[in-house]
C-alpha cells in the first residue's frame, strides 16, 4: 500500500503543481479512489489531465475526472450517437434556447450524455440543435462492483480482484460451481445484488431530497408543525 504522503507528492509532481497552488487530497484505500480539492479551476484542470503515475518503478494507470457540485441539477439525454465528438456536443447544446446548462459529457454508457443545469430543476427537454430531447433526472445507483462481489465500489477500481465474493449469495472465494440461493445485500430480497428488480438500487438525488425538504417544511409553516426538518427528514 502506498502512504499518502508518496501520494501526494506523485500527484502534485505528475500534474505539474507549483508551490503557489493550493491542492487537498484524501486517499480512501477500502474503494481504491483518492479525491482531490483545490480552490483554483486551472490546477483542478491539471488534476484532471493525468492518466498514470508512477510510484517507485511502477506506473499505475488512473482515471481522473471533475466531480459535479451538489447544488446543480443532474439531467440525462439517452440514445446520443457516437459519431458526436465533446466538441459538437458543446455546439449542439450550449446555445440560448438552454440557457441555465453549465457543463455536460459522456456517460460510461457512451450513447448516454449527463447534463448539468444551475439551480435546482432539469427542464424535462433539451433542444439538441433543432430536435428537442426528453430529459431524464439523474438517479444516482449504489456502487456494486461485479469483479469482487462488494457494494461501496466500482469495478473499474477494484482493489480486491484476489478476494471474490460469488455476485449470487456472496460466498468467499467460492472457486468451483455450487448452488446458491441468491440475496441481496443491499435491500435483503430474494435476487442477485443491485440486480434491476432491487428497488434500493437508486440512491435518492440530492435535488430531489432538498424539494421534499423544503415542502415539508413549508407544511410545518402553513399547519404551525412543530419539529425540526432537514433534508435527510425530507428523503
Amino acid at each position: 500500500m502506498v502512504g499518502g504522503v508518496a501520494l501526494d507528492e506523485t500527484i502534485k509532481s505528475t500534474a505539474g503543481i507549483n508551490a503557489g497552488e493550493t491542492i487537498m487530497s484524501c486517499p480512501n484505500y477500502t474503494k481504491n479512489i483518492l479525491v482531490a480539492s483545490t480552490p483554483y479551476e486551472g490546477t483542478a484542470g491539471k488534476l484532471a489531465r493525468i492518466r498514470s503515475i508512477r510510484v517507485g518503478d511502477k506506473e499505475h494507470e488512473v482515471s481522473a475526472y471533475v466531480s459535479a457540485p451538489e447544488e446543480m441539477a443532474k439531467g440525462i439525454l439517452k440514445d446520443v450517437p457516437l459519431s458526436y465528438t465533446q466538441d459538437q456536443l458543446s455546439r449542439a447544446l450550449f446555445t440560448t434556447r438552454n440557457p441555465n446548462l453549465e457543463y455536460l459529457k459522456r456517460l460510461r454508457d457512451p450513447t448516454t450524455v449527463i447534463l448539468l443545469y444551475e439551480g435546482n430543476r432539469a427542464p424535462p427537454w433539451a433542444y439538441f440543435k433543432s430536435i428537442m430531447i426528453r430529459v431524464a433526472l439523474k438517479r444516482k445507483q449504489l456502487n456494486f462492483c461485479r469483479d469482487c462481489g462488494r457494494l461501496g465500489q466500482r469495478v473499474d477500481v477494484c482493489p480486491r480482484l484476489e478476494n471474490k465474493l460469488c455476485l449470487i449469495c456472496g460466498i468467499k472465494n467460492q472457486i468451483t460451481a455450487h448452488k446458491c440461493s441468491p440475496r441481496c445485500k443491499n435491500c435483503g430480497e430474494a435476487h442477485p445484488t443491485a440486480n434491476l428488480t432491487c428497488k434500493a438500487k437508486y440512491k435518492v438525488p440530492y435535488v430531489v431530497k432538498t424539494r421534499r425538504w423544503l415542502a415539508k417544511n413549508r407544511d410545518v409553516r402553513e399547519y404551525g408543525k412543530e419539529g425540526a426538518l432537514t433534508p435527510e427528514d425530507g428523503a
